[in-house]
């Protein structure tokens, strides 16, 4: 199938995906405030989320490793069921609000919070299940500088502390959180924010990376449209992930360096706020986007230097080396 063929088909599910947004669908989703406070000498983060919950609709809570220590619905104390990790609720035809006090002490791969950096890629609060709108109010230490799903971010900063306000009104599933003594490096595009986030001071290689997002930014907006947001960052981790958010991609700091990851991984996050982080999979049918993105990012980069057939041979012996009887599975059925 040819490259335009392929185009041509996107196009036209990334059509009907956001003609999809209709206002009744938007409407249907909850609304997440957030407001919370980080302790990096005990791994310890407090705060408190409200939730204005649909009308008639089903909407679980993700809670786990959280201590909830109040939880209420529209004024009234409640005890939730806890199951799995999770909690539902049943809102009535009223719009109702669920508030819900909670700390968590967190120090693994998943969520991390330490005097060194706060790495929040889990369940760090409680959110919803589904997609939602999140307004995210957190502050950290005073020489840490915090990155999330944001179009807009807002800082307040005293002498111990920084009061980040995080303005993005798009839905979204759980937000993560990052924040690190980074050194900010930034560029204004078309109105658009480019900005890099390094643990330690490397102008070089941030400017490499500018260079790499603007071009690609505007090589993908002529073929799928425009960018859907007004920020993208690249933002140094300090476990080994290779992550894509909206407005925001989480490499490891010892990838980063890496000119591979400018070449290829870099396109296929930035790709990803197209296709699984602005029009996003129905997890429970398979991802989709995840193909569909390497093709469009990886594949194009090696079809480009002519050796597309060399990449998909590879991809062939890969399969044919790890995928056996008993551990394949179907499309449906793969979410990361």
């Amino acid at each position: 199938m040819s490259f335009f063929l392929v185009l041509f088909i996107v196009l036209g599910l990334l059509g009907n995906a956001l003609g999809a947004k209709d206002p009744e669908t938007l409407n249907r989703m909850a609304r997440v405030t957030l407001n919370a406070r980080f302790n990096p000498a005990q791994h310890l983060v407090t705060g408190e989320a409200q939730i204005e919950l649909p009308p008639r609709k089903v909407v679980w809570i993700k809670t786990q490793g959280l201590t909830l220590k109040r939880v209420s619905l529209s004024g009234r104390l409640i005890e939730p069921a806890i199951e799995n990790g999770r909690f539902r609720i049943l809102a009535t035809s009223a719009k109702q609000r669920l508030k819900i006090v909670f700390a968590a002490r967190l120090k693994n791969a998943e969520n991390l919070i330490s005097r060194r950096a706060i790495v929040l890629t889990g369940t760090w609060f409680p959110a919803v299940e589904d997609l939602a709108y999140y307004d995210l109010r957190v502050r950290v230490p005073g020489r840490f500088r915090a990155v999330a799903p944001a179009d807009v971010i807002k800082v307040k900063r005293t002498r111990k502390f920084a009061q980040y306000h995080f303005i993005f009104n798009h839905p979204q599933e759980s937000p993560p959180l990052i924040a690190a003594p980074y050194h900010y490096y930034e560029k204004k595009v078309r109105g658009r924010t480019l900005a890099v986030y390094l643990l330690k001071p490397d102008k070089k290689l941030a400017q490499l990376y500018l260079k790499t997002i603007e071009k690609k930014l505007a090589h993908y907006e002529k073929l799928f449209g425009p960018y859907p947001y007004r920020r993208f960052a690249v933002v140094e981790n300090v476990n080994q992930t290779g992550f894509a958010y909206p407005t925001l991609t989480l490499i490891g700091n010892r990838l980063l360096p890496l000119p591979f990851i400018r070449e290829i991984s870099l396109p296929h996050e930035l790709l990803h706020n197209w296709f699984g982080c602005g029009v996003y999979p129905l997890w429970e049918e398979g991802n989709w986007s995840e193909g569909l993105v390497t093709y469009l990012a990886d594949h194009a980069v090696f079809e480009k230097k002519k050796e597309g057939a060399l990449y998909r041979h590879r991809l062939l012996t890969t399969y044919e080396s790890y995928v056996r009887p008993e551990n394949e599975f179907p499309l449906r059925e793969f979410r990361y």
